[in-house]
């Protein structure tokens, strides 16, 4: 590496794309409707097993 500047020691760095934004609060939406339909499906799945006498998850 001597007598070589950091951008010649390394020649992958000039050429790194940047990632893309993420907007946290569409995911955090997404996220907590994902976990509404899961809790909806689960009330809906241990009602079922009640109906049959079995026990809830």
């Amino acid at each position: 590496m001597a007598g070589k500047s950091f951008i010649e020691c390394c020649p992958h760095y000039p050429s790194a794309e940047a990632e893309p934004e993420i907007d946290l609060a569409a995911v955090h939406a997404q996220l907590t409707d994902i976990d509404k339909r899961i809790a909806q499906a689960a009330e809906t799945h241990n009602r079922h097993l009640r109906e049959l006498g079995l026990p809830p998850l």
